[in-house]
Order: structure tokens, then C-alpha cells, then sequence
């Protein structure tokens, strides 16, 4: 069994990892194309903008599908590395914990830093959608913490359904491994 100390230090540095890339991703596309974002916006916002344009719909694409391929890397490198910590025999609810925590940690920089911090308090007017200034009162706060609780129930049946996943690798791979 492994120390929880160690997996929650393992899931800490591999939640700052994923809030990295992940905040880089948000920045980035915020700035060059931030309707893509249109969906996770408030619903005064979305009605304001209308729906989104064939060429917002092939950009969200284009980077949403390698942004998907790098956070399922950056798990599945985590969980490899949770298992060499573990010497192999490492259990589903320690994997699950540790997916959890992760997510969770990008979870609460999208929230206080990303959403609250820089897009609610600060709005930079380069990260602002020309149109939308007005939206962004008192009740953006309460909407972003709804899109948290909704992301920690995210997280919660990701951790579990990955951890299913991964455990029964690891299984497989101990099996044949002393077969």
C-alpha cells in the first residue's frame, strides 16, 4: 500500500502539470480565437454572441481533439508513474484518488485563477470578447463556482472510470508478466 502522503504529493505535482499546459491552452486560444469558448460562457454572453461560426466550430476541433490526446497523456503517464511508486501493485481507489486530485487541481486553478482572478475581476481587454463587457458582474462569480461543482462531479466519474480502466491494465499486465 502506499503512503497517502505520496500519492497526494505524486497528484499535486501532476495537477500543477496539467493546470499548466491546460491554462497555457485557455490563454492562448482565449486571445487568438476565444469563441471557441463560447459554450463554457454565461448564458447572457451566449445569447449575446449567437452560435458559432463554421470556422469557430473547426478551430474548436482542431485544438480540442490534440488538447484531449495531451491531458490523457499527461493521466496516463501519472497513473505509470503511480504504479513504479507503488511497485506495481497499486489499487483502484488509490488510482482514483490520485485522477481526482489531479483533475481537481486544474479544477480549482480554472476556477480562482483563470475564471474569478484573471476573466471576472481583472478582464484583461485582450481576453474579453469585444460585446461582453457588460456581462461580467457579481453573478459571473456564482455561475464559474456552479461550472466547479459541475467540474468536480466531472472529475469524480473520470477518476472512477479511469481507474476502472487503468486497474484492469494493470491486472492484465501482472498476469502475463508472470505467466
Amino acid at each position: 500500500m502506499i503512503p497517502f502522503s505520496i500519492v497526494l504529493q505524486h497528484s499535486l505535482l501532476y495537477g500543477m502539470i496539467l493546470s499548466i499546459f491546460m491554462s497555457s491552452i485557455i490563454f492562448v486560444t482565449l486571445y487568438w480565437c476565444p469563441l471557441i469558448w463560447l459554450s463554457d460562457a454565461p448564458d447572457d454572453i451566449q445569447q449575446a454572441m449567437g452560435p458559432l461560426s463554421k470556422r469557430d466550430q473547426r478551430i474548436r476541433g482542431l485544438v480540442g481533439i490534440p488538447t484531449l490526446m495531451v491531458v490523457v497523456g499527461i493521466l496516463v503517464y501519472s497513473i505509470i508513474q503511480l504504479a513504479t511508486l507503488a511497485q506495481g501493485v497499486v489499487s483502484f481507489g488509490t488510482i482514483a484518488l490520485s485522477i481526482f486530485l489531479i483533475i481537481q487541481v486544474f479544477n480549482l486553478v480554472d476556477l480562482i485563477i483563470i475564471d474569478w482572478l484573471i476573466l471576472v475581476l481583472i478582464r484583461p481587454s485582450f481576453l474579453t470578447v469585444p460585446g461582453t463587457e457588460q456581462f461580467h458582474g457579481p453573478q459571473a462569480y456564482l455561475f464559474h463556482f456552479y461550472a466547479f461543482l459541475k467540474g468536480s462531479i466531472g472529475a469524480l466519474i473520470a477518476s472512477l472510470v479511469i481507474a476502472a480502466i487503468s486497474s484492469a491494465v494493470l491486472l492484465i499486465y501482472s498476469a502475463v508478466q508472470t505467466y
